[in-house]
Order: structure tokens, then C-alpha cells, then sequence
């Protein structure tokens, strides 16, 4: 579920919410991870996109199929990407860029390549990550095997 405060962002439409996202989480990684990072978003789609067809409702986690639901949703308040956290540091970062910044247009033009399917899915299916020199290990990794891009760990069949 997108948080009432979370509308005016989601207003902006998909490619743009996905390039904010993109560009909070991993502008400070290798091309190769912005891109793993917007298909992480995609896959949530993917998946929330059957979820809704076979049971009619958004996907508790992934929201009701689009980009922007995947990227804004919450769980118990908690947003699915760390960025959109209003107690997140970062949170401001997203919100304040613009077309001027060439770092956010690189975001911009990656995801509309990730929403396209132009972009190379180098890791298909995963739908989770984390950055092991910024956070604790989450406990969903735990046990898990993983695909680093940059420094961030990639998964998929997350339970």
C-alpha cells in the first residue's frame, strides 16, 4: 500500500519513481548495479502483476503491479526500499532531483531501459537486496545464496 504521504511522488508516474528509486539506492554503484537494482522493482512487478490476476488484490508486499506501487509500498510502515523511509537520511536525496543532474538522468534513462526490457536482466528473478558495508545482514538473507554486483548482494526466492 502506497502511504498517503507517498501520492505526490507516485503522481510523477513509474519511470520517473523508478529512477529516484534507482538513483537513491545505488547511484554510488557500477552501471551493471543501477541496472540490477531497477530489475529488482521489475521482477516485484512481474510477481504482483500474477498476484493480482489470480486473486483479483494487490500483493501484501509488492503492491497492485505497477512500478510505482513496487517501489513505494510499505509493510507495517516500513517502505520496501530504504530510500522512500521518511526516517531515512536519503529520503530527501530522491525527492530533490531534477532533469539538470546529469547522475539522474542516468537513472532516468536506465529505467526506462529496465521498464523496456532493453536493459541486460543480469540476475533474473531477484527481487531483494542489501548493501553488506551499510547495513546488518537482514534476517530474509540469512542461509541464502546471493550475486554481488558492486557492493550490494542480490537474491531472489526470498521466502
Amino acid at each position: 500500500m502506497i502511504a498517503d504521504a507517498d501520492h505526490s511522488i507516485a503522481a510523477a508516474g513509474g519511470d520517473d519513481v523508478l529512477a529516484r528509486t534507482i538513483y537513491a539506492e545505488a547511484a554510488d554503484q557500477p552501471v551493471e548495479g543501477q541496472i540490477a537494482v531497477g530489475y529488482t522493482v521489475k521482477h516485484r512487478v512481474e510477481i504482483a502483476q500474477a498476484f493480482v490476476k489470480r486473486h483479483g488484490h494487490a500483493h501484501p508486499l509488492f503492491g497492485d503491479g505497477s512500478i510505482t506501487a513496487a517501489c513505494l509500498s510499505s509493510f507495517h510502515g516500513i517502505h520496501q526500499y530504504s530510500c522512500w523511509n521518511e526516517t531515512d537520511g536519503h529520503r530527501l536525496k530522491p525527492l530533490a532531483l531534477n532533469h539538470n543532474d546529469p547522475a539522474f538522468c542516468r537513472a532516468l534513462d536506465i529505467a526506462r531501459q529496465v521498464i523496456a526490457g532493453t536493459a541486460t536482466d543480469r540476475l533474473p528473478g531477484t527481487t531483494h537486496y542489501y548493501n553488506p558495508e551499510k547495513v546488518h545482514m537482514p534476517p530474509w538473507a540469512v542461509g541464502l545464496p546471493f550475486h554481488s554486483i558492486g557492493q550490494h548482494r542480490f537474491f531472489r526466492n526470498v521466502p
